[in-house]
């Protein structure tokens, strides 16, 4: 399945380029923008916010296509950090944090919903050990990426950096798997509806014996 193969590349990439970004963040608040410890503990709490949101509603929106919302949740992360390149204040780049956190929040549940449900019924395991995988691999390339990059510019051009190739991989991931769902690509449970139970066998009544 070389575009299933390609939706997961991609998107550990993309992945890359998130994690890249926690390196950045304290130079980023105590340097650029002055704000000091309390600043930095705000920045935090301000993404966390806007995961929680972004849980919240990725809970509640079962009938979505989930490539959507993995697209959504990419663009969503580049643009704050692009917006984080910009913001003058730390009560911008806050805004900017709490639509970081909504990307963040739809970008990680995300991938272990489709892949699977992308994925035929005997690569289940195999996907789902190769999802987890690169998600720890992503984090460590991600944290060097991030230093190395604050290391050889400033923190804005670092976000700037990081932005930019995080909003190009949006196009890709969302082509992708928004073509793999139309598609129907995978197991036998790719286009069950995600609102569809699943009912135990022993719950399922039989079907009445003929006269």
């Amino acid at each position: 399945m070389p575009s299933l193969r390609a939706l997961l590349i991609v998107d550990s990439v993309a992945l890359v380029l998130v994690q890249a970004g926690g390196p950045i963040e304290v130079a980023y608040v105590k340097a650029t923008l002055h704000g000091g410890d309390r600043g930095y503990g705000l920045l935090v709490t301000t993404w966390g916010a806007g995961a929680v949101l972004a849980s919240i509603v990725f809970a509640r929106a079962l009938r979505r296509p989930l490539g959507g919302l993995l697209a959504a949740g990419i663009f969503a992360l580049g643009a704050a950090f692009v917006g984080f390149s910009l913001a003058p204040t730390l009560a911008l780049a806050c805004l900017a944090a709490f639509v970081g956190g909504v990307g963040n929040g739809l970008d990680l549940p995300s991938p272990i919903s489709l892949l699977p449900r992308l994925s035929p019924q005997h690569l289940l395991g195999r996907m789902m050990g190769a999802t987890e995988s690169l998600a720890a691999l992503s984090l460590a390339l991600g944290l060097p990426l991030g230093g190395a990059l604050v290391a050889l510019s400033s923190p804005r051009i670092a976000f700037l950096t990081l932005g930019v190739a995080t909003l190009i991989t949006t196009a890709a991931v969302a082509r992708l798997a928004l073509s793999l769902e139309a598609a129907g690509e995978g197991g036998s449970d790719a286009a069950l509806p995600a609102s569809q139970p699943i009912r135990p066998a022993s719950l399922v009544p039989p079907e009445p014996s003929p006269d």
